[in-house]
């Protein structure tokens, strides 16, 4: 009986003390999610890392704040466009193709630059703002060769919605690049990154440029059309291609300067199109091969085949060939006129390609002034034309 009653009151001090054992370290313990986290993460520092989940989880650092700040301030100004294309196919008629795409609000009274390839060709164009509203848009026009494009909706919009078009000449590589856009129809997507680089000359199926800007910001199909913001909240750029062969983002995406982002909406605005300058040549490329075999004295340059009457080259005197020359081979036939000016150089600068010469004419404005490098019956002059409005 002794030892039972022993035994009895050693269970009953055993107990107690395990109860004041664990009501102590119940009031110093961690919070179970934290205790489970830090035991995964190994050692005291984990635990020192995670705040309890009853605590809100502040914004961070400066650089985040900048980031939320500018999120917070653009992503109304940011617009999701859908165009409806009718599309004909062989065995099942004209059926409707949907697309989908960028814009961002220029002007509260319904202006939005987007890409002139989101809603290329499309028999309606509708957009989603911010609220969730949607709003039938026309197009008021479009520019091929910076492939922008400016619709309008009949509403008026909220000033705050309104974003504003940065400088892009004052950009350097290195600054941070914000981009907003619907990739995948994911509306309001936030990607961030740098600008990699400045004046990159890029070639796409819709046009060719040789000035836009390049970002490591997320850029996947969906972001046409939509910004490339500074961390000053202005619109430094239309994003408008990446560089894939997945295509989806690899940290390689272009976007149109604001500077030119301007100049096209203005003109659009304003003029219905965009106002370029205009030459009236028509020329063929000449290289080492070629001249050989015409007895030129150049090895480079653009013959000009025909000049348009009444435009600023004509008005210059610069002189069409005026004998046909063709030349076949197995897979091709040229043929062309030779005897007439040739233009090496334009403002200093070699042309090598018609492409090349219309780039350069169509990035000055009506009533410049450029300096034509010529090559007349073996003799260098120089010219100058006063450009106007392509007609």
């Amino acid at each position: 009986m002794r030892n039972t009653a022993i035994f009895i009151l050693c269970t009953i001090i055993a107990f107690l003390l395990g109860m004041m054992v664990t009501s102590a370290l119940a009031k110093g313990a961690p919070p179970l999610e934290t205790t489970l986290v830090a035991a995964e993460g190994g050692g005291d520092l984990a635990t020192t890392l995670l705040r309890p989940s009853s605590e809100p989880t502040g914004a961070g650092d400066d650089a985040e704040e900048i980031v939320i700040r500018v999120y917070e301030k653009l992503a109304p100004s940011v617009v999701h466009i859908t165009a409806v294309r009718q599309v004909f196919y062989p065995f099942h008629g004209t059926q409707n193709q949907e697309g989908t795409g960028s814009g961002v609000i220029i002007d509260n009274l319904g202006y939005i630059l987007t890409n002139n390839h989101v809603i290329k060709q499309a028999a309606t164009v509708s957009v989603t703002f911010y609220d969730g509203s949607i709003h039938e848009a026309r197009v008021l026009g479009t520019d091929p060769f910076t492939d922008l494009a400016v619709i309008k909706v009949d509403a008026e919009i909220d000033p705050a919605w309104v974003a504003v078009l940065g400088d892009s000449d004052n950009l350097r590589v290195g600054q941070r690049a914000i981009a907003i856009g619907n990739p995948f129809g994911l509306d309001q997507t936030l990607s961030v990154g740098v600008i990699s680089a400045l004046g990159r000359p890029i070639r796409t199926p819709e046009a060719e440029y040789d000035d836009m800007i390049q970002t490591d910001a997320s850029i996947n199909p969906g972001n046409s059309g939509g910004p490339l913001i500074n961390s000053a909240g202005e619109v430094i750029g239309i994003n408008t291609s990446i560089f894939s062969k997945t295509g989806t983002s690899v940290g390689i995406g272009f976007s149109i300067p604001s500077n030119t982002c301007r100049k096209v909406a203005e003109d659009i605005i304003q003029y219905g199109r965009v106002r370029r300058a205009f030459l009236g040549v028509t020329t063929f490329a000449t290289n080492q091969n070629l001249s050989k075999h015409l007895g030129l004295t150049v090895n480079n340059g653009l013959i000009v085949q025909a000049v348009t009457p009444g435009s600023p080259a004509a008005i210059a005197g610069i002189m069409p060939g005026t004998r046909e020359v063709s030349l076949e081979g197995f897979y091709y036939k040229y043929v062309f006129v030779i005897g007439g000016d040739i233009i090496l150089a334009v403002d200093g600068e070699n042309m090598l390609t018609p492409r090349q010469l219309m780039n350069k004419i169509k990035r000055k404005a009506p009533g410049d002034i450029v300096t034509l490098t010529i090559l007349r019956d073996s003799t260098t002059i120089e010219v100058q034309v006063e450009l106007e409005i392509e007609p």
